[in-house]
């Protein structure tokens, strides 16, 4: 059987995050750009309804996060979201966790960028055209500076 190419790399990393980046990174996951339209977009579609909507997928959730802190507390491993599936159910789980994990990432800043700059356009209404529902050009450069900012 092959090595466990994580159990090499666990011993190479150097484990620099304080407590204010690890504050700073946790914030900035949990606040992206979906608490800015997602409920409008939501009771739009389901009404009064939509409440109770974010109230158990709130429940879900918490129950995902209660059993994922339970798991990295007693097998602390990096890539966790990846290895733990690959350790349950083989590499084949592994590998597509780990491919939809990556396309996910990678939409986070471009996303963010586009619903930042809308939501801008609150303020600078240059910025969004609302007869035809697109950025505007120089939304366009906004939106594009602060995604390369974003994926840096």
């Amino acid at each position: 059987m092959a090595e466990d190419f994580g159990i090499r790399t666990d011993k190479e990393l150097r484990k620099a995050l304080d407590r204010r980046r690890l504050l700073f990174l946790s914030i900035g996951e949990i606040i992206g750009a979906g608490w800015l339209f997602a409920p409008m977009y939501a009771a739009s579609y389901a009404g009064g309804a939509a409440l109770l909507s974010w109230v158990i997928a709130g429940i879900i959730i918490l129950l995902i996060a209660i059993a994922n802190a339970e798991i990295a507390s007693a097998i602390p491993k990096s890539g966790a979201l990846v290895r733990y599936p690959h350790y349950v159910f083989g590499g084949f789980a592994g590998f597509l966790l780990g491919w939809s994990y990556f396309l996910a990432i990678t939409a986070v800043p471009p996303t963010e960028a586009l619903t930042a700059t809308r939501y801008l356009s609150f303020f600078f209404p240059q910025l969004y055209n609302t007869s035809t529902g697109t950025l505007t050009v120089l939304g366009y450069v906004i939106a594009t500076y602060s995604w390369r900012y974003l994926s840096m």
